[in-house]
């Protein structure tokens, strides 16, 4: 009898048991796969030096490791909602980067992914606010970039929707490597950032200027007076806005430099009279608008030394870019000011 009592109690524990025992191989199975799962994610056999090293060497991975550096200018398609606040992001292989979120698919932002070594291809991908995708576009890394650099400054590129509310999808991008050209020498002598210094090469190549000067203190002045022009958004009383062009005249074409505004690009390239100059030698500062995304501020004296106050939104580049290339050039237009003083004072 005691012995049928203790075999029925041990029975009583043993399912239990059994249960928990089961759960917990299964748990321990879960964790397993989930940690060998971010093995293979976090690991390539790339990571060993020498086989990356072989990999490249009998050709069967066909670049080396390298940086890119993506202008997502915006994304154009056709939409079935009202309102589509939507992002683009950026995969080769391991490494992703991906933009702010903008309302109106205008991000006018620079991105710099790594590249490894045995990448093939980079996806582009439009996003949602909610991360839903809604199209994709392939770039195979040799054939489309590396062997193609000439035709990759602001262009646009078709996409495949991966969405019905989304129709006609495509992306204009400006991409480019991280060469060592005459160019690249001349901004890194200015002191640029590298999104300002990326923006500035498209620019001018954009303009199709390559100066060559014989002091490098000209070339920075030459590049800096050609490339602080572009298109802008001009605030004007009562809320108003309007479309203008912004650049900047200087020797030889006058004495003083200035920062002019016109109503378009035309009539700036023909020589017509600016509706609106400021001194650069009277400009205070060249700030960004903590209330307002992609608005940035000029405080200066007029004629009358009375200060005064221009407000801007970016178009056609960042913000921060703006800000850095006119602040810049300010700098430098107030040292050239002060050493031909001295001169003056020298001859005198």
């Amino acid at each position: 009898m005691d012995t049928v009592v203790a075999f029925a109690a041990s029975s009583v524990f043993t399912v239990p048991l059994l249960i928990v025992g089961g759960i917990l191989v299964v748990v321990a199975v879960c964790a397993c796969c989930r940690c060998y799962m971010w093995c293979v994610r976090s690991f390539s056999i790339r990571d060993c030096h020498c086989i990356k090293s072989c990999l490249r060497c009998i050709g069967t991975d066909r670049a080396d490791d390298m940086e890119l550096m993506f202008l997502v200018h915006e994304a154009i398609f056709t939409s079935k909602t009202e309102k589509l606040e939507t992002y683009i992001r950026l995969t080769a292989g391991r490494e992703t980067v991906q933009t702010d979120n903008h309302s109106h698919s205008v991000y006018q932002q620079s991105l710099t992914i790594f590249v490894e070594q045995g990448t093939e291809v980079i996806k582009v991908d439009l996003l949602d606010s909610k991360g839903k995708l809604l199209a994709t576009l392939t770039f195979d890394l040799l054939t489309d970039i590396i062997n193609n650099q000439a035709s990759l400054s602001e262009k646009v590129h078709p996409m495949k929707s991966k969405s019905k509310y989304v129709g006609n999808p495509k992306v204009k991008l400006s991409i480019v490597l991280d060469d060592d050209d005459a160019e690249t020498g001349l901004l890194r002598a200015t002191q640029m950032t590298s999104e300002t210094a990326w923006v500035v090469k498209q620019r001018l190549r954009t303009l199709g200027s390559r100066p060559s000067f014989k002091g490098q203190e000209c070339n920075e002045m030459f590049l800096l007076q050609h490339v602080c022009s572009g298109a802008l958004e001009l605030f004007g009383g009562m809320g108003n806005s309007s479309n203008c062009y912004v650049g900047v005249l200087g020797p030889p074409r006058q004495r003083k430099f200035v920062l002019g505004i016109w109503p378009n690009q035309h009539e700036f390239e023909k020589d017509s009279k600016p509706m609106k100059q400021v001194d650069l030698l009277k400009v205070r500062s060249v700030q960004s608008d903590p209330k307002r995304d992609n608005v940035f501020h000029i405080y200066y004296f007029d004629k009358d030394r009375v200060a005064q106050q221009m407000y801007f939104r970016r178009i056609d580049r960042t913000r921060n870019s703006w800000i850095e290339m006119l602040q810049l050039l300010i700098k430098m237009v107030h040292a050239d000011a002060q050493q031909t003083g001295k001169k003056t004072i020298q001859k005198s």
